[in-house]
């Protein structure tokens, strides 16, 4: 797994989110946002927890 380009998609997706009107927003397509947002973040525990490395904006804001 990238996850630089998984963090990257996860900003996206989440922005998407967060930018919607949930007033008129087809509920189909927040749900489909919303599961591809959980499998990142899936993803991305697994990899962690299984010894990857972080994403490199993370790395720098752990050194700063």
């Amino acid at each position: 797994m990238d996850p630089n380009a998984n963090l990257s998609a996860m900003r996206t997706i989440a922005q998407a989110l967060v930018d919607m009107d949930p007033d008129t927003a087809p509920a189909s397509v927040i749900a489909m946002n919303a599961a591809r947002l959980a499998e990142l973040a899936l993803a991305m525990d697994e990899w962690i927890r299984g010894g990857g490395f972080l994403p490199d904006a993370w790395q720098q804001a752990s050194k700063g």
